[in-house]
């Protein structure tokens, strides 16, 4: 089990990571008259969270466009991918279905 060194070096990492990314978002300087407390606070909630906000570009693609989850897209690719296979093994003439085997 880890300690609470393990935890505080975690969010502190965390914290850089959220500096870097605000860094990047007002181009390496904060905007004028917020207060230190202020960007301390973004800094948090950042480093907290992955999405700042749940607007239509930082939130769920399934509640804005009604679009399915990654984990849901990969099962779909894979689901076709085995249902080509099947497809491949299976030779349709005159009306009955044979099934072709592999010759090693």
């Amino acid at each position: 089990m880890r300690g609470i060194a393990y935890r505080r070096h975690t969010e502190a990492r965390e914290k850089a990571r959220a500096l870097r990314k605000l860094k990047a978002r007002w181009t390496w300087t904060p905007p004028e008259g917020r207060p230190t407390a202020y960007i301390a606070a973004q800094i948090g909630m950042l480093a907290a969270t992955r999405a700042p906000c749940s607007c239509y570009a930082c939130g769920n693609p399934r509640r804005h466009f009604g679009e399915p989850l990654m984990a849901e897209k990969r099962a779909q690719d894979g689901f076709l991918v085995s249902l080509e296979d099947m497809q491949s093994q299976i030779f349709c003439h005159g009306g009955q279905i044979k099934i072709l085997e592999e010759t090693t």
